[in-house]
Order: C-alpha cells, then sequence, then structure tokens
C-alpha cells in the first residue's frame, strides 16, 4: 500500500471532496496543476473559480518577446504611529488589506504595506530583459485619504520619499483593477533591488472618513527575448517549487492501469499522459531552454483545502514524449514507468571474456534474487534510489534463504524476461515497479506481515452492486527443471485433488519452465509450494471482482490484501448472501483521474490468510507464556491437538 501522510488519509476518509493533481517535473521550474486551482500563500490548495491566468499582465506581449514573473519573498505592514488606532494594515505575500477612518496632521498620517525580496525567475540561457513592470491588483473606496502605489529601488513609503507612483490620483471616487509601473530597468540586478508598496495617507484633519485598499496580485512581469537554448542546470528540491511557481494548466491526466500477472511472473503499468494547455505559448517559450524527454516525473494528489506537503505520491517515472495537441494549444506528456529500463540485453561477455555464445558460456550460480539484484545493478547500472532493496532482500533472506539456481547461458538474454521467467516465475513471483518508481518484486507467499489487510472496502466506498465472477481454474502445474544441453532433464505435475474432487474437472494445465532450478538445490520442493500457492489462488474458482471504488481506495496497490464486507455479494461459500471481511488482493488497478474512482479487479485469498512462516526457536527460547510479543509472532511454539496455546491463544502455524 502507498504510504500517505496522516493528515491525507483524515481528507481521504470523507466520502465528499475535491481531488487536485499536481505533476513535477526533475529539473523544471514550475509544476503542473488541475485548471482552476491555486495554492494560497499558506501552501494550501484553493479553487478562487478564476476564467484565465491568475497574472495580469500590464499589456500584451510584443511580437518575439515573452513573460516570466518574479514574486516577493517579504512583506511589511505598519501605521505612521505605533498603537494607532485609526485604521488597519494586514499583508500576505499576494495580498494587502488598508483602512483609514481618521486622520490628523500631528497624528496617523498613514497605513501601508510593502513588498521586497523579488527572486529572478530562470530564463532561457540567451534571453534579454526589455523591461521590468511592478504589477498590481487592487481596488479602493475613496474618501478623504490619498491612495498610493509605488515601486522604486529607493521607496521608502514610511516616509513617503516613494516615486513612480501607478495607482489613480484623484482624492475621491472608487477604482478596481491592474495597475502597473513604468518601466524599472532591464537587469537582474534591476528585480533584487526593487520594492513595491500601497498606502492611504493623508495630511489633514478629518475626523470621520472611510478609504479602504485591497490587494490581491503583487508581482514583477519580465518582459525578454532573444531566447537561446538550455536552462542553468540544477536540481530543483521539494523547496523550488513554491506556490507562486504553479501552473493551473493541466487537464486531469488519461487513466492509468496498474496490473499483474501472477503466473507469468510478470507486471505492467500503463502511461501516464496528461494534457496542459501552452497558456499565451509560456510553455512553447521553454522548449529551446529545457528537454523534457527522460526527465524523471512524479504524479501526486491531494484535496482542495490541503496543504502540498501532506500530498500522497501515486506515480514516478520519466517524460517518454511530449506531443503537440488540441490544434497546437496543448502539450501531451507521455510518461512511462521503471521497468521499461529494462529491455538491455545483460550478460554479454562469456566466463572467458569474449561475446556470450554456445563456445563461450556465461555461467551463473547463486540465490535467484541475489541475481537479480546483481543484473540491476552491475549489468544495469541502476542507481539504488531505482531499486527496492529492502523488499528484494527480505524475500531472499526470509522465503527463500538458501534457494539456489545455476545457469549456463550461450547467449545474452533480455534483463526484463530473464528477471520475470526464469527468476520469478519459478518462486511465484512477478516483477513491478512501485509509486517511487522503484523496481520491486511481490510473490504468492506474502510476507509475514503483508498478511493484515490495507484497506477495508464495503458498500460505501464500491461504486454500484458489485458482479462476483470466478477466476479462470488451475488445478494442474507442471515443473520443467535441471536444465541440460537444451533439454529439461526433471519434471514434475503437481495436481490439486481437491479441486479434481470438487469439479471433476481438469483447469488450465500451468507449464513452468526453469533452466536455473535444480533437483540437487530444492527443486522439487520448490515446485511444490510454488504449485500450492497458484492452487490456493485459482484451483478452487475463487471469488474475482471488477469493481469501480471512490477515490478513498487511491492508495491501494497491486499486491495489496483489501478486506471486503458487502450485502449484496453472494457468498458461495456459506450459501447466504452478503460477506464480511474477506480477504481479497488487488490484482489490478486503474486510477480514473476524470472521474476520481479507482477501478479495481480482486481475486479471493482467504485460504492464505491464516499463514504465517515463523521461524524455528533456538534452545534458548523461553515458553510461551513468558514469550515476548516479538518472539511469539517470530517463532513456532508447541500446542496442544486442537491447535492452542495454553493461554488459550492461536498457535502459529507452518502455513
Amino acid at each position: 500500500m502507498i504510504p500517505v501522510p496522516a493528515n491525507f488519509t483524515t481528507a481521504n476518509a470523507k466520502l465528499a471532496k475535491t481531488p487536485v493533481y499536481l505533476v513535477e517535473i526533475e529539473d523544471y521550474p514550475h509544476a503542473f496543476v488541475n485548471q482552476n486551482v491555486q495554492f494560497d500563500d499558506n501552501d494550501i490548495a484553493i479553487d478562487p473559480d478564476y476564467v484565465a491566468d491568475p497574472y495580469p499582465l500590464p499589456f500584451a506581449i510584443p511580437a518575439g518577446q515573452s513573460v516570466a514573473w518574479a514574486f516577493p519573498t517579504a512583506v511589511e505592514v505598519r501605521p505612521g504611529d505605533e498603537g494607532a488606532a485609526n485604521g488597519l494594515a494586514t499583508a500576505t505575500l499576494s495580498s494587502a488589506h488598508l483602512r483609514m477612518t481618521s486622520s490628523h496632521p500631528l497624528g496617523n498620517l498613514f497605513w501601508a504595506a510593502q513588498w521586497s525580496g523579488f527572486v529572478m525567475p530562470t530564463l532561457p540561457v540567451g534571453a534579454v530583459i526589455e523591461g521590468v513592470y511592478a504589477v498590481l491588483k487592487a481596488q479602493g473606496i475613496r474618501d478623504g485619504a490619498f491612495h498610493t502605489g509605488a515601486s522604486s529601488p529607493a521607496l521608502n513609503l514610511w516616509s513617503f520619499s516613494a516615486s513612480n507612483d501607478f495607482l489613480p490620483e484623484p482624492t475621491s471616487g472608487n477604482y478596481d483593477g491592474t495597475y502597473h509601473s513604468g518601466n524599472q530597468g532591464s537587469s537582474v540586478a534591476t528585480v533584487a533591488g526593487l520594492k513595491i508598496g500601497v498606502s492611504l495617507n493623508a495630511s489633514l484633519s478629518q475626523a470621520s472618513i472611510l478609504d479602504e485598499m485591497f490587494v490581491d496580485f503583487v508581482g514583477l512581469a519580465i518582459y525578454y527575448s532573444g531566447a537561446g537554448s538550455g536552462h542553468p542546470g540544477g536540481t530543483y528540491p521539494e523547496s523550488a517549487y513554491p506556490a507562486r511557481s504553479l501552473r493551473p494548466w493541466m487537464n486531469a491526466p488519461d487513466d492509468l492501469t496498474i496490473s499483474i500477472n501472477p503466473l507469468d511472473g510478470s507486471s505492467s503499468l500503463g502511461e501516464l499522459t496528461f494534457e496542459v494547455a501552452d497558456y499565451m505559448h509560456l510553455l512553447t517559450a521553454d522548449f529551446p531552454g529545457f528537454v523534457f524527454e527522460g526527465k524523471r516525473v512524479r504524479l501526486r494528489t491531494g484535496f482542495l483545502g490541503m496543504k502540498r506537503v501532506d500530498y500522497a505520491l501515486l506515480f514516478t517515472g520519466k517524460v517518454d514524449s511530449v506531443n503537440s495537441s488540441s490544434n497546437n494549444t496543448a502539450y501531451t506528456f507521455v510518461c512511462s514507468g521503471g521497468i521499461d529500463a529494462l529491455h538491455d540485453v545483460v550478460y554479454t561477455e562469456g566466463d572467458d571474456g569474449q561475446p556470450t555464445d554456445s563456445d563461450h558460456p556465461r555461467t551463473l550460480n547463486g540465490n535467484p534474487l541475489d541475481i537479480m539484484l546483481s543484473i540491476l545493478r552491475v549489468e544495469l547500472g541502476l542507481p539504488e534510489q531505482r531499486i527496492h532493496a529492502a523488499r528484494i532482500e527480505a524475500y531472499r533472506d526470509q522465503l527463500f534463504a538458501g534457494v539456489q539456481f545455476a545457469f549456463t547461458l550461450d547467449s545474452a538474454p533480455e534483463a526484463r524476461e530473464f528477471i520475470q521467467s526464469q527468476l520469478l516465475k519459478p518462486l511465484g513471483g512477478y516483477l513491478l515497479d512501485d509509486y517511487l518508481g522503484r523496481i520491486t518484486v511481490n510473490f504468492l507467499y506474502p510476507l509475514p506481515e503483508e498478511l493484515e489487510p490495507s484497506m477495508d472496502l464495503d458498500n460505501k466506498l464500491l461504486v454500484g452492486i458489485p458482479a462476483p465472477m470466478q477466476a479462470d481454474m488451475v488445478n494442474t502445474v507442471c515443473f520443467r527443471f535441471d536444465k541440460n544441453e537444451e533439454k529439461y532433464r526433471a519434471e514434475v505435475i503437481e495436481v490439486y485433488g481437491r479441486s479434481r474432487d470438487v469439479y471433476g474437472q481438469a483447469g488450465d494445465v500451468k507449464v513452468i519452465e526453469s533452466d536455473g532450478m535444480r533437483s540437487g538445490f530444492q527443486g522439487y520442493f520448490i515446485a511444490a509450494l510454488t504449485a500450492r500457492m497458484i492452487f490456493l489462488r485459482f484451483g478452487m474458482k475463487n471469488l474475482q471482482l471488477e469493481n469501480e471504488a471512490l477515490w478513498n481506495a487511491c492508495p491501494l496497490s497491486a499486491g495489496d490484501i483489501a478486506r471486503v464486507t458487502h450485502p449484496l455479494i453472494p457468498d458461495r461459500v456459506h450459501g447466504t448472501f452478503g460477506i464480511a471481511n474477506w480477504q481479497l488482493q488487488v490484482l489490478d488497478k486503474t486510477y480514473n483521474f476524470r472521474e476520481a474512482k479507482v477501478s479495481l479487479k480482486l481475486i479471493d485469498v482467504s485460504a492464505i490468510t491464516g499463514f504465517g512462516r515463523f521461524r524455528i526457536a533456538p534452545d534458548t527460547q523461553v515458553d510461551w507464556p513468558d514469550a515476548t510479543p516479538a518472539e511469539r509472532s517470530r517463532y513456532l511454539f508447541l500446542s496442544d491437538n486442537g491447535g492452542l496455546q495454553s493461554d488459550g491463544s492461536p498457535a502459529n502455524t507452518l502455513g
């Protein structure tokens, strides 16, 4: 199950909510988010119900130019006199509210707010700044005070040495609009040194006035031309995605499907596809200086009213292509998962250093999961952050400790096919990539800590009335191993007698051919264990559900176990209507982003929920009554004939 922040879990538990989708691309200084979604100064997602881009241009972009925006990092507010009670001044990094109700020549003459610390955005290499303009969106009620909006490096509203005043000058009348200064300069230093201020001020004695100003946008519009190629290098950490760098131009992504095939050792992760509007051709302007293809990309989801830090990560992959779409008014990004990196051939050199062939074979001997890790790290050169080594090693050291495969390769295999068919499939495992884009594994025999259900699904979360089906029956498995000179010297056929007795028919015969399994290295035991795991899922025409769930189910991952309760699903096992607390495993999952639903395909795995992989206790281990909880969950203890411990607790089972 995808780990999510506690605040996401709380918000996701609500049935009525509006999902927000956020796409971040490696080294790219902007993030894409749903259209009509913004983040406020507290980094909380809001829907201001705006129609166009939230950044108001001072004037139309001239031919051959583009616009970038600089925003403040500091804001101050103050009255003319400390402790004054004739008004107020409050402000955030993008808004302000000023009010004045009286004035006196010897008293408080103004209320003011000032923004500074403007950060220069990244421009394409070779860009030439044509002009920098201060921009305010403001509205006001004029009664008796002057309403000032000014921009200048020397701006000091506290002593009114303001220049470049650009709010309307009349002392009476209301206003509402976008206002901008003249050109402040054409250099990076200009941006860093500028300040923008607003104030209400009056120098006459006025006992009763009502002047008010509201500001809801503050920024510097930087007009530039002559963009070359290549953004300045560098890695943008999480903190490099401030709310103001978000571009709310993205449509909800297309459906994304993750499916597993445990019988073939494989899984498939569909492509993440999303369309981004090319607002004012600003996205087009990024192409000369930024290459999207090959960059890492991640998709996160949250909800309106939630801070971005609490968003859940659903997908990590890389950008494969960016295509023009919607009559050249948008771009469609196509992104793939991590498994696609496994298409290279491996073991291209034989033991003697020559190209691998029948005369120069490559021999391998070791635990199959060690061989897999060697392929990922050495043969493919994947960085550690792309490999879920802890999980692979947990299976190696627990369930498959001591397992040994031996191969003699006469050709260089494709990495993905070799891992799936030769290393995982014989063990009842399958390859997949997780939400972090890491290569990982899962097996029909789960780790002990994964036997507990990850989520409860009931008729509140499942949409409509589920239509239960029967899984295709597999009650015969044929294993072939001990390969030598293109022939398998050993073959064993495992038959699920209970299934044959109940249904009186043979289902599909699953054939598993393993080049590395050896009868001298537990080959017959591995064949029997894998066959039993297959039978427990597919041998009794197990219940299978395909149904939509609400967005609450988005943290579920393929391979997770869910506890399903529904009053309208028939229980064929007990001959009653309605099921309660059935354990079903996720085989396929599809994110339906547009409808905020998750389509699930699940199969009944109740037969394995009593499993536990417990170790033989050392001689020094104390008896059950005195054992610690950790020891009780780790070791086997003697029980009575009824399978109970001395205190009545259910005994640990062999599985």
